[in-house]
């Protein structure tokens, strides 16, 4: 019998020991012992590890109290919220793992309450009953996706350092498992508290913490005694997902529009439960029946399945879906989605101007969506919402001038839209870059965007990325990064068909030296293909490097009409692309007068008013810099596309610039604000610098009119393909279609801005039938039509 107990002793005594306190332990605090207290007013509170680490707090007027006999009879240490808390030595883990398993209630779900914290790290609640984690950065945030109620919890937190990962169980159920990188060096333990501030209204009961993380096995053991302490049940896991459905529309869901206007619905599924016979599918448009499907359920090995793909038009309705399972005449709803739409898919990607938005949300329509919540993580932050313009870009957030340009296809061309805002303020532009490892890993810009398109099947609709960056950045390597980026978006996004990219002004924002990177800006839609730049310098309200809520509209008012041309047939043309330089020469021998000629050759081009900034008066001809000391400027005259220059003295300039770096002329510390030149639309000029000069040429401004636009089609009697040829006077926005007998467009071969010279256009005709076909050439004040048979 002795050996029988010893072995019961040997097997008992250290699995007792090993459930309830894990090695590794460096602090555990209980509210039934090393409480010293006066009258219920807690000034520490003592370490039971061993290990020394007890807490306490000196200011009488920061003293939480002890409750007795608060939970299953045992004791809690409340804190009112009114800045009590305890501090403790500096031995929280950092740059290794580590765990905490708190026993905890929250009395005040509307304030932050702390629980365990330092001056980066932090375990706490903000404003809802969510657990989180974050170290530092508050731009990656651990949250638990199960939350307490208002009794007792069990929270547990899981760090992995080689990982940087955050797991959270809420009363020993997973509650997620997130990227927050690493508490590099902040040890600082604050109890109650964040900083000293953002005190707990709650209560604490018991707490440890760990220099390690405990593995599942020993969170499990642990958890389940502290259930057992304090009779805390067992929590409710995250419902599995309906396995009814393998595809189903969720709300607010928008389906990218197609070739044809409109969008197919695929609904499917498996039905499980015999007792029904048929299945049905009713869609409603704006509260109007618009479909009515159904089906007949065939069961094999008791399952049966089902299949719908209902379409829906892309405009300024929205859909209802129903699917109902009957049998003996009566019927049951299996399923109920709304706010369902169709329409167009944008990104926003960049630096801080590309995320900002307003201090209050000035708009918000049922037709503009967005996907997931900006920066995050979280691999569940996958929901469709409206869209938003925070002030800071956190989301849904569509930034300030992008919920505009959102408004603008709502109102102008009554179609629905989905912008993912990928930008993020601070970065430079490898931050952006593909994982090419790991594409979609959360911890990168690229990944998170990827990552949000995928998950609204979204990835290959994407018709336009809006590019706002370089605040931070040098021309150093910009271009081949930007091209490698150009080139991940095109792999990722096969949809992607424009880039829109915004060229920066002068700025305080950084102290760096901007115009070779301005430059860069002007000249990308040279070099790569379906690349439009769009100056920033007739943006309004900037208050020298963000934008004011009011100029949120201006901005989107400048960009749309470029968009809508290329995306929508907009006839609206005049003025509306960026004035860029063209070429530059002396008009004179004596070389005594500059011209600078500008494309779109219609864009009219002229300068703001003169200005007086900081006590600087300022006037255009004194911000052009020809690369001569003696080259000034005497006075300056428009002609259309044309700025003439007149100099004091004859020059010998071999390069020109617009626009200083960063001041007015003569000062240190005034940034320029103009004036600017202009459209006739008012679209900002792009700036230029070092542009080279040509010698003198004695013909100026030859009227374009003189200058023919061609188009051949050779050869014209063609069984499928055939070679479409134009030339170009000068850079245009130029639209180059087939339309058959009908006047119906059947295809679209060039859409959008052409630099000047000949372009050569092979089209394969071989899904249209034998007839005749016409294509046309249409430029701002140019049609050209050419027929094309087909003989098959």
């Amino acid at each position: 019998m002795k050996r029988y107990t010893l072995f019961f002793l040997i097997l008992f005594v250290p699995w007792t020991i090993y459930a309830q306190v894990p090695s590794g332990l460096i602090l555990w605090l209980q509210a039934d012992s090393g409480i010293v207290q006066t009258q219920g007013i807690v000034s520490q509170w003592i370490d039971q590890s061993g290990k020394g680490n007890s807490v306490s707090q000196n200011n009488s007027s920061s003293q939480p109290l002890l409750t007795k006999n608060v939970l299953n009879g045992h004791s809690a240490v409340k804190f009112h919220g009114n800045g009590e808390y305890f501090i403790g030595p500096s031995v929280f883990p950092h740059s290794k793992d580590y765990t905490i398993i708190a026993v905890v209630r929250i009395d005040d779900t509307t304030a932050v309450n702390n629980i365990i914290s330092g001056t980066d790290h932090a375990f706490y609640f903000a404003g809802d009953m969510y657990p989180r984690v974050v170290h530092g950065d508050f731009l990656f945030i651990a949250k638990s996706s199960l939350k307490i109620d208002s009794n007792f919890a069990i929270i547990t937190v899981r760090y992995s350092e080689a990982n940087a990962q955050a797991k959270i169980y809420v009363n020993g159920q997973s509650g997620d498992s997130l990227f927050i990188k690493s508490n590099s060096s902040d040890s600082l333990i604050y109890v109650g508290a964040f900083r000293g501030s953002y005190t707990l209204n709650g209560a604490i009961a018991e707490l440890t913490l760990f220099d390690r993380q405990l593995s599942e096995k020993e969170r499990a053991q642990f958890e389940s005694s502290l259930r057992a302490k304090y009779n805390i049940p067992l929590g409710k896991a995250v419902p599995k997902p309906d396995s009814t459905f393998f595809s189903l529309p969720v709300n607010l869901q928008l389906y990218p529009r197609g070739s044809d206007d409109s969008a197919i619905v695929p609904v499917s599924g498996t039905i499980y439960n015999t007792v029904y016979d048929s299945i049905y599918l009713d869609v409603f448009k704006n509260g109007l029946l618009d479909t009515h499907q159904s089906a007949e359920l065939l069961y094999s090995e008791g399952k049966a399945p089902f299949t719908f793909a209902p379409k829906i038009h892309a405009e300024l309705s929205e859909y209802h879906f129903l699917v109902r399972l009957k049998r003996n005449g009566s019927d049951t709803i299996i399923a109920d989605r709304n706010n369902i739409t169709c329409g167009d898919v944008y990104f926003i990607c960049g630096e801080s101007n590309s995320t900002f938005g307003y201090y209050t949300v000035p708009y918000q329509n049922e037709f503009c969506r967005t996907f997931g919540v900006n920066f995050s993580q979280n691999i569940r932050d996958t929901m469709w919402a409206l869209s938003t313009a925070a002030l800071w870009g956190d989301g849904p957030s569509v930034s300030g001038w992008g919920l505009m340009l959102q408004k603008h296809l709502v109102e102008q061309e009554q179609m629905p839209s989905c912008i993912i805002d990928g930008g993020l303020s601070g970065t430079v532009l490898i931050d952006h870059l593909r994982d090419t490892l790991f594409p979609l890993s959360l911890e990168t810009i690229y990944g998170r965007l990827l990552y949000r398109a995928q998950k609204a099947n979204i990835t290959s609709a994407v018709k336009a990325i809006i590019w706002y960056h370089g605040e931070l950045d040098l021309v150093d390597h910009y271009y081949d990064n930007f091209k490698t980026l150009y080139r991940n978006w095109h792999e990722d996004f096969p949809g992607f068909q424009k880039c829109y990219v915004i060229q920066l002004r002068p700025a305080f924002c950084v102290d760096l030296y901007d115009q070779p990177l301005r430059e860069l800006f002007r000249t990308m839609q040279d070099s790569l293909p379906g690349i439009t730049s769009i100056s920033s310098t007739m943006f309004p309200n900037q208050d020298g490097c963000h934008f004011h809520d009011d100029g949120f509209s201006g901005i989107s008012d400048q960009i749309f009409p470029t968009l809508a041309y290329d995306f929508y047939g907009s006839t609206d043309t005049i003025g509306i692309i960026s004035p860029n330089i063209k070429k530059a020469f002396f008009t004179t021998p004596q070389k005594n007068e500059i011209a600078l000629i500008f494309t779109p050759h219609n864009c009219g081009i002229s300068s703001t008013n003169d200005t007086t900034v900081g006590g600087i008066f300022a006037t255009l001809k004194d911000y052009f810099y020809p690369d001569d000391e003696l080259g000034k400027i005497e006075s300056i005259r428009f002609n259309g596309d044309s700025v003439f220059l007149k100099l004091f003295l004859p020059s010998k300039a071999t390069s020109i610039s617009h626009i200083p770096d960063r001041y007015y002329n003569g000062s240190d510390s005034v940034f320029y604000e103009g004036p600017w030149l202009k459209s006739s639309r008012g679209i900002g000029a792009l700036i230029f610098w070092h542009f080279p000069i040509d010698s003198w040429q004695n013909s100026v401004n030859t009227p374009k009119e003189a200058v023919s636009i061609s188009l051949e089609v050779l050869p014209n009697l063609v069984e499928n393909i055939t070679h479409l040829t134009f030339t170009l006077p000068t850079s245009e926005i130029v639209t180059l279609s087939i339309f058959d007998v009908f006047g119906k467009r059947v295809a679209e071969l060039v859409k959008g801005y052409q630099n000047e010279g000949l372009h050569d256009i092979t089209y394969d005709a071989t899904g249209l039938s034998a007839g005749e076909y016409f294509c046309r050439l249409q430029t701002g004040n140019t049609n050209l039509t050419k027929k094309i048979i087909l003989t098959k």
